[in-house]
């Protein structure tokens, strides 16, 4: 008789997952700062720091939450006005925090920087243009790149700056080609910064686009899935491995994206990874820790930054599942499992974690792994 066994393998950095990976959310401790919505937040090694924000009323408190314990404590304020959807992002082991609308609705051109060795906050470069919100970025190389921004429009801001954490100063390059638009998703896979989605004052967009840092050049990508019509609603992503995955946000008929999409540097396309469901949310929070991706707090299913607003924190690992047939009834299966990921020579390295249920060795580091299963 052929026999069949089910081979369960949790890949937890990442190689190349195909579209049918499995739900794979699980609800953390809850937010212990008010249910908001446009917020900052950034990650520092097993922490995740969220604040700021809007729930009636512009906030300046901050919260981190700590991965290895599940617990959210305060940190110290963030020291200017209660902002409303600024620019946030962390670089060297320090988060930086600025641009936004302040309390008193004026557009923000301060930026403060985190250190959490000391819970201080230090003010530095102030951005040398006209300050905005909704404004999106991704971080390579020391520098943060923030894309298009509302400075009270439409039209919308359409320009790309760049923030130098080594040198604290600003400079400007090319402006973003989608157009005047606020609100993009934006991330970093390896040397490479992607950006696009948007709303332009009256419909949502899904073009999206790559940045070449060294050329100062956008590139056409494959855009966001048809089905979505475009996204809005300041969406986010967090990154594992190769691919970056989309979990927040608002689709073109105003409400949160029902699905959680990915695009995939191998295959250079998009395809859903997970349906959300009650868990949907827009202007919300996304980051990575330790090769997971987590998504946190902004507006419910309804995806409106006037609430009802949310305090949920998810975690997300991508499962897949294989099925072998067992040809041989007697003897001992051998199975050879392969890992495929982008990054090349001149990017970041790949830590490998494979973990077999009932194989031998159940665990292992590397990229090609083989495990036996015992009849």
């Amino acid at each position: 008789m052929r026999k069949f066994k089910t081979l369960l393998a949790f890949i937890l950095i990442l190689p190349s997952l195909y579209c049918n990976a499995q739900l794979g959310w699980q609800a953390k401790a809850n937010y212990i700062g008010a249910a908001r919505t446009l917020v900052a937040s950034f990650t520092i090694g097993n922490f995740g720091y969220i604040g700021c924000g809007y729930d009636g009323i512009f906030l300046n408190d901050f919260y981190k939450w700590d991965q290895s314990t599940n617990t959210w404590s305060a940190i110290a304020n963030y020291p200017g006005q209660g902002l409303w959807s600024p620019t946030s992002f962390s670089i060297n082991g320090k988060g930086y925090v600025g641009l936004g609308q302040t309390s008193s609705h004026t557009m923000a051109i301060d930026l403060w920087q985190y250190d959490p060795s000391t819970n201080i906050w230090s003010p530095m470069a102030t951005f040398p243009f006209t300050g905005g919100y909704d404004a999106s970025c991704f971080v390579i190389n020391n520098k943060c790149y923030v894309i298009c921004m509302s400075n009270g429009g439409p039209p919308y801001n359409p320009g790309v700056w760049v923030y130098d954490a080594s040198a604290n100063t600003w400079s400007q390059k090319s402006n973003f080609p989608g157009g005047n638009l606020e609100g993009l998703v934006a991330f970093a896979i390896g040397k490479t910064g992607y950006a696009g989605g948007g709303w332009d004052g009256s419909n949502s967009h899904n073009a999206m686009w790559r940045y070449d840092t060294l050329t100062d050049t956008w590139t056409s990508i494959a855009p966001i899935p048809a089905r979505l019509s475009g996204i809005d609603g300041d969406p986010r992503a967090f990154v594992l491995g190769s691919r970056a995955y989309v979990c927040t946000g608002r689709d073109a008929t105003g409400k949160a994206i029902p699905n959680g999409f990915s695009y995939d540097t191998v295959t250079k396309s998009w395809c859903k990874f997970s349906f959300l469901g009650n868990i949907a949310r827009g202007y919300g929070a996304a980051f990575t820790i330790n090769n997971k991706g987590y998504m946190g707090v902004g507006s419910d299913t309804n995806g409106q930054y006037f609430g009802p607003y949310v305090s949920s924190l998810y975690e997300y690992t991508p499962t897949s599942t294989f099925l072998v047939a067992d040809t041989n009834s007697c003897g001992n299966d051998t199975v050879h499992f392969t890992g495929i990921t982008t990054f090349d020579s001149t990017d970041m390295g790949v830590n490998w974690n494979w973990t077999f249920t009932g194989g031998n060795p159940s665990n292992s580091g590397a990229q090609d792994p083989s495990v036996v299963y015992t009849s």
